[in-house]
């Protein structure tokens, strides 16, 4: 290419069974001009009104973002400053006068599988099949300037990978990776989803004129700013004990017992001796509420709670827990799932006596 630039490291938007969408590249700051007379379709001279710093073998779109006769060209010469343009390859639609011309960078995209997030990727290969015409570049997709984003749909043997990330191309020069994203696709918490959630509780869309996908994905990261450097009135700043967090669905309980001690849970909490980066726990479909200290001995007050300290054998008539100074000499336990009596205990050494055989 005539001129070289930095490209743009893109975005994926989402993946929805085996269909990849991909954002277009932002051309706001691209070199643009406009058409001053109407462009009959397969011609190649172009009228517009400035060609100030456009070069031979540019690469330019005739259109807008997203209109469905917007089309890639490229400068075929030297161009000579004035209002005039030589195209190499003829176009397929006319185009009317104030046709926006953009220059571009980006002109295709490589998509690449991974077994890792980070991990190395593997270019999937049926994007060879997109590279019959001169225009199209190796092993890339040609990002799609006539639609909203760029699609691309997976075919079998490209839907093995656990991750996904693209790169743009000028067909020389690749962008750096864009995110890694999950095959199944964005995660309920990421700013995407958070948008789309968002949209559906006030029915509305991203429509690309009042409302764009930058402007809200701008608003999710200004919001999250302002949540982590919230300072409060005192200077001090605000500190969340959701920082760190995890929706849990699986935890160990013990039949029987009457208390669960957070720190125990296998997700790292930024305050593990407290429940105040805890939203929720439930015990099947039942939610657990917390209790401070003070409740807790109030409504355990009586129950005594002992462990087994050795395994008993079946058909034992005793049995040998920690200790057995709190409980009655004779009365009813509950030992895991089981509930058995006993007659008689002795304290020096931690037995209870007297367990009918049948209940072992």
């Amino acid at each position: 290419m005539a001129t070289s630039k930095k490209l743009m490291i893109p975005e994926i938007l989402s993946i929805q069974g085996s269909s990849i969408r991909i954002k277009h590249p932002t051309l706001s700051e691209n070199t643009q001009t406009s058409l001053i007379s109407p462009f009959t379709a397969a011609a190649t001279a172009l009228s517009v009104r400035d060609n100030r710093n456009f070069s031979d073998d540019d690469w330019m779109i005739l259109g807008s973002l997203g209109h469905a006769k917007t089309e890639e060209v490229d400068v075929n010469g030297a161009v000579t400053r004035g209002t005039s343009l030589t195209l190499t390859n003829s176009t397929k639609f006319n185009h009317e006068i104030d046709t926006p011309v953009t220059k571009i960078f980006e002109r295709g995209i490589k998509i690449y599988g991974a077994s890792t997030d980070g991990g190395a990727g593997t270019l999937i290969a049926s994007v060879d099949a997109k590279t019959a015409s001169t225009n199209q570049l190796a092993d890339a997709i040609m990002i799609q300037w006539d639609k909203p984003s760029t699609d691309y749909t997976l075919i079998s043997t490209d839907t093995t990978y656990a991750y996904y990330f693209v790169k743009f191309t000028d067909g020389t020069t690749d962008s750096d990776a864009s995110d890694y994203v999950l095959a199944a696709g964005q995660t309920y918490n990421s700013g995407r989803e958070m948008v789309q959630s968002a949209l559906d509780l006030v029915r509305a869309e991203v429509d690309n004129r009042l409302i764009t996908w930058d402007f809200l994905l701008d608003c999710v990261n200004d919001f999250q700013d302002e949540v982590t450097n919230f300072v409060l009135p005192d200077g001090t700043v605000k500190d969340w004990p959701f920082e760190i967090f995890e929706d849990l669905t699986s935890i160990t309980l013990t039949q029987s017992e009457n208390k669960y001690a957070v720190s125990a849970l296998t997700t790292s909490l930024k305050y593990p001796d407290s429940d105040q980066g805890i939203i929720q726990v439930k015990l099947g479909s039942k939610i657990l509420k917390t209790m401070d200290l003070d409740e807790y001995e109030t409504q355990y007050n009586g129950i005594v709670r002992t462990e087994v300290a050795t395994e008993g054998a079946v058909g034992a008539t005793s049995l040998v827990l920690d200790d057995t100074y709190e409980l009655s000499d004779s009365g009813t336990l509950n030992v895991g799932s089981m509930t058995i009596t006993y007659t008689g205990k002795t304290d020096s050494t931690g037995t209870i006596t007297g367990i009918p055989a049948s209940r072992r």
